[in-house]
């Protein structure tokens, strides 16, 4: 009868079993999946009080599990009130607000895209020949991303605290009150990946090219990348072979944990999507000349 107590549900990198009784859950990783992950999601819950998640109750030393509070909630895209959906993501926002403002720092944008590649070389370095979308990284990905930059003009660069998966199906309301979860992605990035994350629905699929160059219209017109009341001065092509490159180291680390990186085709798909970005960007470099 104890077990009635219990549910099992599986997540991308680690198991969740809630004990319904005592309104707590164990997190546990995955055998064989990367623990960077779930230290990720232990770390900044416990650096950042402010974050609304779930209570983090206590962790294992080697970071292989932690135990939190259940929360009862649905996510906003299973929620059909387009008012109460609207409320819940502004209060999300308003935290990742929060988050920024105690964990920004500003650096030279032309130098964090120099470490952001030196760290993409690393782990392209690191893949099996396999390696699905490969071929496009070590041919062409590097080479589009430098000439973008060469075009853009240095600016100051804002870094603060990400969630790295921000998205409909992360923001719970449980009827009083939201919550963000599922932090294992966060990572310090610029402070509009989450913006990008979310506007540009990264993690929908179909045609994220598409979604991404009108995004980088609308930062051409507005002088730099408007989000959540603040603008990140810059050049639209830098900004967004910024965010390009954050969240490249992003899929790869999240496609090298687990077995069954030589099988998965989403990462292929992704690429082929960024390509088609960076070669839209790079035909409408052409039109203006022409024009």
């Amino acid at each position: 009868t104890e077990m009635q107590n219990w549910v099992i549900l599986p997540g991308n990198n680690s198991i969740r079993i809630v004990n319904v009784e005592k309104n707590e859950s164990y997190v546990l990783i995955k055998e064989g999946f990367d623990s960077s992950f779930m230290y990720n999601d232990i770390r900044i819950r416990m650096l950042y009080k402010c974050i609304i998640t779930p209570s983090l109750k206590k962790h294992s030393p080697d970071y292989s599990w932690y135990v939190e509070s259940r929360i009862c909630g649905l996510a906003l895209n299973r929620i059909s009130c387009e008012r109460q959906r609207k409320i819940s993501f502004l209060s999300a926002c308003e935290n990742l607000i929060k988050l920024k403002e105690k964990s920004k720092s500003t650096v030279s944008a032309f130098l964090y895209l120099d470490q952001l590649i030196a760290k993409l070389d690393k782990l392209i370095d690191g893949l099996p020949r396999s390696f699905q979308g490969l071929d496009y990284l070590d041919r062409n990905f590097k080479k589009s991303i430098i000439q973008l930059s060469k075009k853009s003009t240095d600016t100051s660069l804002e870094l603060c605290e990400t969630h790295g998966d921000f998205q409909d199906a992360n923001i719970l309301f449980d009827g009083k009150n939201t919550w963000i979860i599922d932090w294992e992605y966060s990572r310090r990035r610029s402070t509009f990946y989450d913006y990008i994350t979310y506007s540009c629905a990264t993690r929908g699929g179909g045609e994220l090219y598409v979604r991404l160059y009108k995004k980088l219209k609308t930062c051409v017109k507005d002088g730099g990348l408007k989000f959540w009341g603040t603008l990140q001065k810059g050049d639209a092509s830098l900004l967004f072979s910024i965010f390009i490159v954050e969240d490249l180291i992003s899929r790869i680390q999240e496609t090298l944990s687990g077995f069954n990186h030589k099988k998965d085709k989403n990462f292929s798909v992704y690429i082929v999507e960024i390509q088609k970005f960076l070669e839209s960007i790079s035909l409408d470099d052409v039109r203006h000349v022409q024009n």
